[in-house]
């Protein structure tokens, strides 16, 4: 049984369809998987930015006169 043309492009480009379809699937998990360790980059500078900016206030007893 000989395939004509028409049959092999047509199962190429389903290929290649289904390959672009599941490493799209992949970039999107990694992409949330990434997004989340952003997330958490960031609330952690978030957090320790704060707390520097809290310690670095004069406080009453320290205000020169």
């Amino acid at each position: 049984m000989r395939l004509t043309l028409k049959a092999k492009l047509g199962a190429t480009f389903a290929v290649i369809v289904a390959l672009s379809g599941i490493s799209m699937f992949v970039a999107i998990e990694n992409l949330g998987n990434l997004n989340d360790s952003i997330e958490g980059i960031v609330k952690g500078n978030a957090v320790r930015t704060e707390a520097r900016r809290h310690d670095q206030r004069p406080h009453a007893a320290h205000r020169p006169r």
